[in-house]
């Protein structure tokens, strides 16, 4: 049975744990964030567009609180982003 070289070895050992799952997830959020913010919609309620007769008296979400929560997913967004970089830029052991 050969034996593994020293060469594969060392490949194995200097594999780089590289956290990419981080700038997806954190790209997610910013994208629904920014779509939040910029909705010109008034307010968003559960109804289909071809709807007829008396519409609820209650809202799913006002614009305003949309564009909290999408300013909120942008920030969320950017600190994953900042994980990111920081675990990348951290000094090698």
């Amino acid at each position: 049975m050969p034996q593994p070289s020293s060469t594969s070895k060392r490949r194995r050992k200097k594999k780089r744990k590289d956290p990419w799952q981080l700038l997806v997830i954190g790209a997610f959020f910013i994208l629904v964030g920014v779509t939040m913010v910029l909705a010109k919609r008034g307010e968003l309620r559960p109804l289909p567009a071809d709807h007829r007769g008396d519409s609820p008296s209650l809202a799913a979400l006002s614009a305003s609180d949309a564009r909290a929560y999408g300013w909120f997913g942008i920030a969320c967004g950017l600190s994953a982003v900042g994980f990111y970089v920081r675990l990348r830029l951290k000094p090698r052991e």
